[in-house]
């Protein structure tokens, strides 16, 4: 997977959550700024059961897969100063917005790209 063309791994895919997240320390390691991010408007709940506000939104692109079995989409992002283990998580608005279906027990996302399923597996 690739977050504005950066290889990315520790991503996870929260079926419950309704935000789609970064981390501030992810975002400043892919060598992105606070210049085109845009003001957060309502706080995020459930970071230790506290209302947490983003530092920002960006909207960046995510690409599944590579050459011809490649599906890309703009996904905005709340942006999080928290120390977590993750680089980011997907919520059900990534989810839908690949029309992603979730295999937990397998670990499997499987994406519709024309004519093909890509599956990606995750640890």
């Amino acid at each position: 997977m690739h977050f504005f063309g950066n290889d990315v791994g520790q991503v996870l895919v929260d079926t419950g959550s309704s935000a789609d997240i970064i981390t501030w320390q992810f975002f400043v390691k892919m060598g992105l700024s606070e210049k085109n991010m845009t003001k957060a408007v309502y706080p995020l709940i459930g970071f230790g059961g506290k209302k947490t506000k983003a530092v920002g939104k960006e909207k960046l692109n995510i690409t599944f897969g590579e050459g011809a079995m490649m599906r890309t989409k703009a996904i905005t992002f709340d942006i999080m100063d928290v120390p977590y283990p993750y680089n980011a998580i997907f919520g059900h608005s990534t989810i839908n917005k690949f029309a992603a279906a979730i295999h937990q027990p397998y670990l499997c996302i499987k994406i519709p790209i024309v004519g093909v399923v890509l599956s990606i597996y995750g640890s």
